[in-house]
């Protein structure tokens, strides 16, 4: 049963990509804080070998290319809860999910569904990164994630 037809409302961000959010509290972070240490984790290399597509690594080019702030881990294992988001922000506490086109089928639509609800309510930001969505929009919406992007 989808969540339209028990009347619970679909969570945003999951059909059409995009982005699904929880409150933390904390300021704004520095926006290019770009020091990691040559060939470790957060670097541009050191990330690229660990993506599993090249959907992720046109993502990771692009947050490069722009400028942002880079992540901490890529196909980082969430303790307790079962899922792998392609990258992650430590200091935002942010799972970032690159969604292709297997991701557009009703089965993986509802799971992703489950498990950003399930990161949620352990207090994650969930942001997904539709395969057909304009990606530096959603980078733009998220200022104290990933910086903000040059012109």
């Amino acid at each position: 049963m989808t969540p339209q037809e028990n009347g619970t409302p679909p969570l945003a961000g999951i059909s059409g990509g995009s982005t699904i959010l929880v409150k933390r509290s904390g300021g704004r972070r520095g926006a290019g804080k770009r020091q990691k240490e040559p060939g470790g984790a957060g670097e541009p290399g050191y990330l690229r070998k660990r993506c599993d597509s090249q959907l992720e690594q046109r993502w990771l080019d692009l947050v490069d290319s722009l400028v942002l702030r880079l992540p901490d881990e890529a196909q980082y294992q969430v303790p307790g809860q079962y899922t792998q988001p392609d990258f992650y922000y430590r200091e935002a506490n942010a799972a970032i999910y690159i969604d292709g086109p297997p991701h557009d089928q009703p089965n993986q639509m509802k799971e992703d569904e489950t498990v950003t609800q399930r990161l949620i309510e352990a207090g994650y930001i969930v942001i997904r990164f539709h395969h057909k969505e304009e990606w530096p929009a959603i980078l733009r919406k998220h200022p104290d994630i990933f910086g903000v992007p040059r012109p």
